[in-house]
């Protein structure tokens, strides 16, 4: 019998804005998407770094698809649109990150699927249990 997909409520970006922009220039988030969950297309106005601690993360933006296991993050720029799914429990952990603060820092947003290190897979994970939102 197929699994029935679960929706993800949108996380609402504007919980995280004052006046249009960013509280701060960095999020530290962590959370637990369940087996067979799906988030259907949505955008942010910051850019967010993708990272499943556990589990398989499935994303889609634009025309391609991407199957990220633990040892890779997704870099997705602010406002492309994309969609989370899963099908097992995932342990996500992301950055979102202030556009103007990256661009600041010498970064250049684009879609990219890149290697996390062990250091920085235990950077992430510390600093998204010790930092609060």
């Amino acid at each position: 019998m197929p699994k029935t997909k679960k929706i993800l409520r949108s996380f609402n970006p504007e919980s995280l804005a004052k006046g249009g922009k960013m509280a701060r220039p960095v999020y530290f988030r962590t959370y637990m998407l369940a087996e067979y969950a799906l988030s259907g297309y949505h955008y942010h106005p910051f850019i967010q770094f993708h990272y499943a601690r556990e589990g398989w993360l499935y994303v889609s933006v634009e025309d391609h698809s991407y199957i990220i296991p633990a040892c890779y993050g997704l870099w997705v720029p602010a406002y492309t649109p994309h969609q989370i799914q899963t099908t097992s429990d995932v342990l996500l952990e992301n950055l979102d990150i202030d556009p103007d603060y990256f661009a600041s820092i010498g970064g250049k947003a684009e879609l990219k699927l890149v290697t996390v290190s062990d250091f920085a897979r235990s950077f992430i994970h510390h600093a998204s249990q010790n930092i609060p939102e």
